[in-house]
């Protein structure tokens, strides 16, 4: 297990029973936490506390250098 995962898994139980989010919402935010802190884990980050703006701009960046290059193939 990732050191992020207890939080997450609490965070997404508190969105499915507390808030009464959709299922369609629930695999949208997970998925995309997951992304940011697999990225985040990426750069030696290991605690919530060290996330930063700055963190979570790099890895929107990267996102869309990734979309980019992604829409690139599929038009060749």
């Amino acid at each position: 297990k990732s050191w992020y995962s207890k939080s997450l898994e609490e965070f997404l139980d508190y969105l499915k029973i507390q808030k009464n989010r959709s299922e369609n919402t629930m695999r949208s935010y997970q998925t995309d936490l997951e992304l940011l802190l697999e990225f985040a884990t990426t750069k030696g980050i290991t605690r919530f506390e060290s996330l930063s703006t700055d963190l979570i701009k790099e890895w929107i960046l990267n996102l869309k250098k990734c979309y980019l290059i992604s829409s690139l193939f599929h038009t060749l």
